[in-house]
């Protein structure tokens, strides 16, 4: 071959190799643009690339990392707002308590208003103890070993309390007997998750509540069944957002912070499971979190 012959050879390669290195360029830069802006707060910026191009899949990546950031800080603005609206009532009745003391020179009704007192600010720590909970289940990495446990024996111990409580709501509590003889599980987060869904189910029912350890479809499912109003279909992904209350209520009695079914949910998930919303059979709210049954 001739000098001119390789010489062409070697312009034609380093043609194509500055093609591909300047497209490459482009790309590159394309990605530094995207995470400057992410740098800079603008969280729905998206990098742009052709399909062709050689970091398509890097590309796409960023893209993904950038919508679960953004998703993130979204859901701590929303549930920072939410906790400044939850903590605005009772510290807005503390404040009105403490002006009608100081303006009381009645013992009695000095009393009255202490005792008031006192409820709201075990209100503030029930609403504290709950959202430590929610924040703690938001990190997966702090998961405890998982446990095989007896499953008749932890869900008849575990409703003891809240069989007093439904006696002294009036309420019929129907603990069945477990139809599984042990599952898999983190029984202090288990016993939460129990717990709320219960409560929730005592918060709404007339006259009845049944608790329930089954298998549905391989899975096990601890149902909590009631016979109160339910919750509408369309109501039934609502529900189980932090702080949603589908009655409105702002009583500490009745009202709860709407985090029970949150805290559910992030523990079902914790179990690499589910919680579910549905009709009961006794025409209330059927609720059920599924999870891994135990391995044999």
């Amino acid at each position: 071959m001739t000098a001119a012959a390789y010489l062409c050879i070697l312009l034609l390669v380093g043609a194509c190799l500055y093609a591909w290195v300047r497209l490459l360029w482009r790309d590159l830069e394309a990605l530094r643009g995207h995470a400057d802006r992410i740098g800079a707060g603008d969280l729905q910026a998206r990098a742009q690339v052709s399909p062709r191009s050689q970091i398509r899949v890097i590309v796409e990546h960023s893209n993904r990392m950038a919508a679960r950031v953004a998703e993130l800080v979204q859901r701590q603005r929303d549930l920072t707002h939410a906790i400044s609206h939850e903590l605005r009532t009772p510290i807005a009745r503390l404040a009105f308590g403490l002006d009608l003391m100081q303006d009381s020179n009645d013992p009695a009704r000095r009393a009255h208003l202490a005792a008031g007192l006192h409820g709201d600010l075990a209100e503030l720590n029930r609403l504290v103890s709950e959202l430590l909970a929610y924040e703690r289940l938001e990190h997966p990495n702090d998961a405890e070993p998982m446990q095989r446990i007896e499953a008749n024996d932890w869900l008849q111990a575990c409703m003891e309390d809240a069989r007093r409580d439904a006696e002294r709501a009036g309420l019929v509590l129907q603990v069945w007997p477990s139809a599984l003889p042990r599952v898999d599980a983190e029984p202090r987060l288990l016993q939460l998750a129990l717990s709320n869904l219960v409560g929730n189910a005592m918060r709404y029912a007339r006259t009845r509540v049944e608790v329930s350890l089954v298998s549905v479809a391989g899975k096990a499912c601890l149902r909590v069944d009631d016979d109160g109003p339910g919750i509408a279909e369309g109501d039934r992904e609502k529900v189980l957002r932090p702080f949603t209350r589908l009655d409105d209520s702002r009583s500490r009695d009745t009202g709860g912070f709407g985090l029970g079914l949150a805290i559910a949910g992030r523990i079902a998930v914790r179990h690499h499971g589910e919680l579910r919303v549905g009709r009961a059979t006794l025409g209330g709210a059927r609720l059920e979190m599924h999870w891994p049954l135990a391995a044999s």
